[in-house]
């Protein structure tokens, strides 16, 4: 049986629909535009979640084509886009929870501790020693326990541990 797209809203979604809302774009218009914006810094969203993420709204409903003529066949690359009213209120619904000022995103690093447990030895040496000691401290000082980011992380395996 095919899996249906959640209807939870991700960032990705959720900075899809922000861009369509300054104006209509089709799928690698986005793109290039959040490269301009250095999305990487502040976002960490790859192009094929984009046009996961045009293809998951269009099925909710929160936004359509942009011209009505607009040929479905050129696909997520070329379709123009627009919001739909219930975009732009899920868009806004979205930004009006209070974790958006108070949630810390977890900076590449910390993703990388959580599945360094896979990671060669050496691997995990090199990574520990090059790695983000900032970014460490900011999610131990949240909280987080070193034991909590590997419980995150799954079970530790032989097979993977190995050299």
């Amino acid at each position: 049986m095919p899996s249906r797209p959640s209807t939870a809203l991700t960032l990705a979604d959720l900075v899809v629909l922000s861009m369509l809302a300054e104006r209509p774009m089709h799928g690698y218009e986005i793109w290039a535009e959040l490269e301009r914006r250095e999305v990487a810094r502040w976002a960490s969203i790859s192009k094929p979640q984009i046009y996961y993420s045009l293809k998951k709204l269009k099925q909710a409903r929160h936004i359509e084509a942009s011209e009505p003529g607009d040929d479905p066949a050129l696909g997520p690359d070329r379709q123009t886009f627009r919001p739909t009213p219930s975009g732009r209120r899920a868009l806004a619904d979205a930004l009006a929870r209070a974790e958006w000022a108070t949630q810390d995103v977890p900076s590449p690093f910390v993703t990388w501790m959580v599945l360094s447990w896979q990671a060669r030895p050496r691997d995990f040496a090199r990574g520990i020693a090059a790695g983000d000691a900032a970014g460490l401290q900011r999610a131990l000082s949240a909280g987080d326990r070193p034991q909590d980011l590997a419980a995150r992380a799954g079970p530790r395996t032989r097979a993977r541990r190995g050299g």
